[in-house]
C-alpha cells in the first residue's frame, strides 16, 4: 500500500490493487493521477477533496461520502454505490459505467459533461441538481427522483425511465 492515510492528503501517481480503505477519513485531500482496482472503500469519508484523472475499477463505495468533493476527468468501472453521498459535488469530464447505485444522492451537485452508462440505479435522488451535457445511457433508473431539476440539459438515451420522480417544470 503507497496510499498514506489520513486527511488532508496529497495523493499524486498512486496504483492501488486490491486493498482495503474502509471506514478511513480522507476528508480534504487531493487526488491526482491516480488507479485503483478492486478496493473497498467502505463507509470512508471523502468530505471536500479533489479527484483529477483517476480510475476507479471494481470498487466498492458503499456508505461513503464525497459531500462537497470535486471530480474533473475521472472514470468509474464497475463500482458500488450503496447509500453513498455525492451531494453538493462538481463533475466535469466524468464517465461512470456499468455500476450500481442504491439509495445514492447527488443531490444540489453541478454535472458538465459527464455520464453513467450500463449502470443500474435505484431510490437515487438528482434533485435540484445542475446539469450540462450529461448523460444518462442505457441506465435503469428505477425510483430516481430528479425533483427539482431540470431535465432539458440530460440525455436519457435508451435508459429505463419508468418509475422517476419528477416535480412540475422539471
Amino acid at each position: 500500500m503507497s496510499l498514506i492515510l489520513g486527511r488532508d492528503r496529497e495523493c499524486d501517481y498512486l496504483d492501488e490493487r486490491d486493498e482495503d480503505f474502509s471506514n478511513e477519513d480522507f476528508d480534504s485531500s487531493s487526488f491526482y493521477s491516480s488507479s485503483f482496482k478492486g478496493c473497498s472503500f467502505i463507509s470512508s469519508s471523502f468530505h471536500s477533496s479533489s479527484f483529477v484523472d483517476c480510475t476507479f475499477i471494481d470498487c466498492n463505495f458503499s456508505s461513503s461520502d464525497f459531500s462537497y468533493s470535486s471530480f474533473s476527468r475521472c472514470k468509474f468501472d464497475s463500482c458500488l454505490f450503496k447509500g453513498t453521498t455525492f451531494s453538493k459535488v462538481r463533475m466535469k469530464d466524468v464517465n461512470i459505467k456499468n455500476s450500481s447505485f442504491l439509495y445514492v444522492s447527488f443531490d444540489d451537485s453541478d454535472l458538465k459533461d459527464s455520464g453513467i452508462y450500463e449502470s443500474k440505479m435505484n431510490e437515487g435522488s438528482f434533485c435540484d441538481v445542475s446539469c450540462k451535457n450529461f448523460s444518462f445511457h442505457s441506465d435503469n433508473l428505477s425510483g430516481t427522483s430528479f425533483k427539482g431539476t431540470m431535465l432539458s440539459h440530460i440525455s436519457l438515451k435508451e435508459s429505463d425511465i419508468s418509475g422517476i420522480y419528477l416535480s412540475e417544470g422539471a
